[in-house]
């Protein structure tokens, strides 16, 4: 076999393979374009005029809200308050409830399994309400397999969590309390927004997600004005969809990032209308 065809077919093979990496690279650009763009008809289709509540005009369906205030402001009783609301298809406060018997899962890790259940059978969960309940709780499993860790946090357990929401596709997704709920730096402006990525994440099947925070430790000076930010890296506060503040019996919606509408609007205020024990 002379040189010359053996240099012609290597060339050959050479310029196949090339063009088959070519199209295996531009099948790849078509899908990734399909995948993870969306073309001008598609945006607008999925363009909303108005914002999805899953408690009318108090916590939008699909987004990261914060309930925040200082010590001793029920704002873990109010949240419950809330879970129930959609456990049970019934108002929160003066709020309509917009889902019929929907499903939540609390993440709650300020509290043991027992003092925990003592407050939801305060606030009126049912034995019967196993179908649309779950929580991960502290002491919520008397054994757990050895290389289990004792609770899940962000993100070093974030699959894990991801896992329980996508199999149980909550409406709901209530996190008290945030410091708890990670172990990042709360200081951090690269940490918060890792973690405020894992908590958006988890509306991926539009549930709402609601976190108990605090604010920064107030001024000692007379006449300090109440203070409506979270504590932590000013990402947080960038991060949040919403962010509620509770005092001396008032809520105050300080930030409604996308409600539409005439209501819900930033300086929403209403007074508490319940009263918790």
């Amino acid at each position: 076999m002379d040189s010359d065809g053996k240099e012609a077919r290597r060339k050959r093979r050479v310029e196949e393979r090339q063009a088959a990496e070519e199209h295996e690279l531009i099948e790849q650009a078509e899908k990734a374009l399909r995948l993870y763009t969306l073309d001008a008809e598609q945006l607008l289709e999925r363009a909303s005029d108005e914002t999805e509540f899953l408690i009318e005009k108090a916590l939008p369906a699909g987004m990261v809200s914060f309930l925040t205030g200082p010590p001793g402001q029920f704002k873990s009783w109010l949240a419950y308050d809330a879970m129930l609301a959609v456990l049970h298809e019934r108002d929160w406060l003066d709020f309509k409830c917009n889902k019929r018997r929907g499903r939540v899962f609390a993440i709650s890790l300020d509290n043991p399994a027992k003092e925990f259940g003592r407050m939801m059978k305060v606030l009126g969960l049912k034995a019967e309400d196993k179908r649309n309940f779950r929580s991960h709780v502290l002491g919520a499993s008397d054994e757990l397999p050895d290389g289990f860790p004792s609770a899940l946090r962000l993100p070093d357990h974030h699959d894990e969590i991801m896992m329980v929401i996508d199999y149980f596709k909550p409406d709901l997704i209530m996190i008290d309390s945030f410091r708890q709920s990670h172990t990042m730096n709360e200081m951090s402006h690269q940490d918060m927004d890792r973690i405020i990525q894992c908590l958006r994440d988890m509306t991926a099947r539009n549930a709402a997600v609601l976190v108990i925070h605090h604010p920064p430790k107030p001024s000692r000076e007379p006449n300090a004005p109440e203070i409506h930010t979270l504590s932590g890296a000013g990402s947080l506060d960038a991060g949040a969809d919403v962010t509620i503040f509770v005092n001396k019996g008032k809520i105050l919606w300080k930030k409604t990032r996308g409600w539409t509408g005439k209501e819900g609007k930033k300086g929403d205020e209403r007074d508490q209308a319940r009263t918790f024990k």
